[in-house]
């Protein structure tokens, strides 16, 4: 599936993020060892109103790693 996927599809979607002008949560795993840290708040910065936030304590899964301030970053966007 990787061999196949084609980077300017890529490039596409993330210059399509810039046009999406709401609220974005992108939550990150502080302590991710597959994605830096720099890929989330890029990620956050092509979105209008994008918001990053770390949760400590957690990998690549949060919600199983640390899922109490997941759920309450989740409420704060209400």
């Amino acid at each position: 599936m990787l061999r196949a996927a084609d980077k300017r599809d890529t490039v596409r979607a993330a210059e399509g993020l810039r046009g999406f002008d709401k609220p974005a949560l992108v939550v990150w795993a502080a302590d991710d060892r597959f994605f830096p840290r720099e890929h989330g708040r890029r990620l956050a910065e092509l979105l209008p109103q994008g918001r990053f936030e770390l949760v400590e304590r957690s990998r690549t899964f949060i919600p199983e790693d640390n899922p109490g301030p997941l759920v309450e970053l989740i409420r704060s966007l209400a």
